[in-house]
């Protein structure tokens, strides 16, 4: 659950800051 939560928090994260 760990692996899976980082592989969506991390596109989102890096979303969230290449977007701002």
């Amino acid at each position: 659950m760990r692996t899976l939560n980082h592989g969506v928090r991390s596109p989102l994260v890096n979303f969230l800051t290449s977007g701002d």
